[in-house]
């Protein structure tokens, strides 16, 4: 079915890549940021690629179509219509900082997931390219990048939403320095520039304290949290089972928060997390088996509590959008106003730490951390291996949790 303009625009952006299709090869994708990109997929020389041809509103769906038939009439004269963009960029200017920005990003997003080049496809779109897209790469000073990326960054956390107007976090400075490192890096090898200003950028932004200060370790201090996240009337119901099943399982923030119903069987007290919604590159990921985590008595009773009147293919959606998982934002809201300096990624390291002062087999907690074995064949044998020991080890650690909470 082909797309209407009103379609398009009443699209509202998701926690994944969603795409659309137009028909003849034409595609619409809404990124989670909400970029809507065009794009046209064909085939030359017998291998399967894919044409950017611009953002929708910039790029009308009128537009898109024309677009899409001057594509097709290239490869009708046996002209592939990629390369041929490449060359016209380059002839246009070949040293505009856009132009190589985006020449890296293609190099960039193979077989990264959809969710890392959704992150930073905004970093550029949102925050670098608008500001210095058009310039000559080799006009741009280090004070020009030093001021991109230091002067808009909020340093602290205020509640006057005026200073905060117009602000971003530092981890969004952060990948604002690792996408100009290598955009700098790429523009030399392409012999663009002799030397890059770019270099260790993110050295003027303030230590962003990704540190085990921020994980509750002590006993008493974890009672407290445990204690604290389970009284009722603090946050949403979404927001409220989120905290309350996430010491349990311990798994990486956006694999529970984007968790889905048909990923579960509470029957059997089973989690099935497909492989690809793990962490890892998207090539590295396609052949590998999901992911399991036992589910404790504790948990499976939490799960059919939720379930009740959910209406909603997540776990947790969103207040206002059922389609939508809630952010990774409003769990910390939520633990921020227990005034607990605590992270999600924290209940990982209190898990760890516990487990293995509870002598618990170290390959048996990695496993089902899902930590990576370098020696893959190794790694499949082990997550099957421990199955068993793995079911285990999470209910007592889920008795644990219960027994600190409740002394």
């Amino acid at each position: 079915m082909k797309l209407k303009d009103a379609t398009i625009k009443a699209l509202e952006p998701s926690n994944k890549v969603v795409k659309l299709s137009d028909g003849a090869s034409l595609f619409l994708l809404v990124h989670p940021s909400g970029t809507k990109t065009w794009v046209y997929a064909y085939r030359f020389d017998g291998k399967q690629k894919k044409l950017t041809l611009g953002q929708y509103p910039l790029l009308s769906l009128k537009d898109a179509r024309k677009a899409r038939q001057d594509a097709r009439s290239l490869l009708d004269q046996g002209i592939d219509p990629g390369a041929q963009k490449q060359a016209s960029k380059h002839k246009e200017n070949s040293n505009a900082f856009s132009a190589i920005a985006e020449d890296w990003f293609d190099v960039y997003r193979v077989n990264r997931a959809d969710k890392t080049i959704s992150i930073y496809r905004n970093v550029l779109d949102e925050h670098i390219l608008p500001k210095i897209g058009t310039m000559d790469i080799k006009d741009i000073k280090r004070v020009q990048l030093v001021d991109l990326v230091k002067g808009n960054t909020l340093f602290e956390t205020s509640k006057d939403r005026k200073k905060r107007e117009g602000k971003i976090a530092i981890s969004t400075a952060l990948k604002m320095c690792y996408c100009l490192g290598m955009i700098f890096k790429h523009a030399i090898n392409i012999g663009r520039i002799e030397y890059s200003v770019a270099t260790e950028l993110s050295t003027v932004l303030p230590d962003p304290n990704y540190s085990n200060q921020n994980t509750v370790i002590k006993p008493d201090d974890v009672k407290a949290l445990l204690q604290a996240i389970r009284m009722p009337g603090y946050a949403n119901k979404s927001v409220w089972y989120f905290l309350n099943i996430m010491p349990y399982v311990f798994v990486r923030n956006t694999e529970l928060r984007c968790a889905t119903w048909d990923e579960f069987n509470l029957d059997t007290a089973e989690w099935h997390i497909p492989a690809l919604r793990m962490k890892g590159k998207k090539q590295e990921l396609q052949n590998r088996p999901p992911h399991f985590v036992p589910l404790a008595r504790q948990v499976v009773k939490l799960l059919r509590d939720l379930k009740k009147g959910s209406g909603s293919d997540f776990l947790f959606p969103a207040a206002y959008h059922k389609n939508k998982c809630i952010t990774d934002a409003a769990p910390l809201v939520a633990l921020k106003r227990f005034e607990f300096s605590q992270t999600i990624h924290g209940f990982r390291t209190i898990a760890s730490t516990y487990l293995h002062e509870k002598n618990f087999s170290t390959q048996v907690i990695e496993a089902q951390m899902a930590h990576k074995d370098k020696n893959e064949v190794r790694a499949t044998y082990n997550k099957a291996e421990y199955k068993a020991e793995r079911i285990e080890m999470m209910q007592a650690w889920a008795d644990y949790l219960d027994t600190l909470a409740d002394s």
